[in-house]
């Protein structure tokens, strides 16, 4: 399903620059890298267990001057992690 959404972007001209995983199946390091192989290119996975917490603290820190933009926010308090496709399983 994720895949078709991929082949969508791709006919309207859109790119994927990168892909982030999230939750509980970003928490399987097979899944992770089924996924890489599956979409052809390297997955991040976000180390926050609660990402939407993490957004919401984010979007308030900018709301309160912590941070001028959401892009500042984001870099300075999202981390990840990169699981590389494998060409071989690719194949």
């Amino acid at each position: 399903m994720l895949k078709e959404t991929f082949t969508i972007l791709d006919g309207m001209k859109i790119p994927v620059k990168s892909i982030r995983l999230g939750g509980g199946g970003a928490r399987s390091s097979l899944w992770s890298q089924i996924q890489a192989d599956v979409y052809g290119q390297e997955v991040e996975i976000v180390e926050a267990e609660e990402g939407a917490a993490y957004g919401a603290a984010s979007l308030a820190g900018v709301g309160s001057g912590m941070w001028p933009s959401v892009d500042d926010a984001c870099t300075s308090v999202v981390r990840a992690s990169v699981t590389a496709c494998s060409p071989t399983r690719r194949a």
